[in-house]
């Protein structure tokens, strides 16, 4: 089982710096009551969320193989990035890629995969007023 331990926390803080509301998701031991972390803890609770509170960070640990919906309520709307921490031998690699997900630097020597939708929403060059209609195409092609 993962444990939640304030150096984690530490490394955390330190990967992902502006991080200000924490919302963790997955079973947590009783020792870790005096963590302060923000959000439910549980699926369950996670499913039931407004769509309009969003969190900077979600933290998912050991998600279980029916969780797919959770990830991806996590992922696509309630938080800004998801670092997911996998349980041992649950998730391959091309399940977690194919959610989108990344891997990185372990975290306190466990596997970690990271969806951050910043660079995957920048702005196009070609997606404006001014190449709209592909001008550079008017006479080459006929349309």
């Amino acid at each position: 089982m993962i444990e939640l331990t304030p150096a984690m926390l530490a490394q955390i803080d330190e990967r992902f710096p502006g991080s200000s509301s924490l919302l963790v998701v997955g079973d947590l031991p009783d020792q870790q009551s005096g963590v302060s972390l923000t959000g439910p803890c549980t699926g369950s609770e996670v499913l039931q969320t407004d769509f309009q509170q969003r969190f900077d960070l979600g933290l998912v640990i050991e998600p279980a193989p029916s969780d797919v919906a959770v990830i991806a309520r996590l992922r696509d709307i309630a938080c800004r990035r998801v670092l997911l921490l996998p349980g041992a031998q649950t998730w391959s690699d091309n399940d977690l890629r194919g959610l989108g997900f990344q891997p990185i630097e372990s975290l306190d020597s466990h596997a970690a995969f990271l969806h951050d939708g910043d660079p995957l929403n920048q702005p196009r060059e070609w997606n404006n007023a001014k190449h709209w209609a592909n001008p550079e195409n008017f006479d080459k092609y006929r349309w």
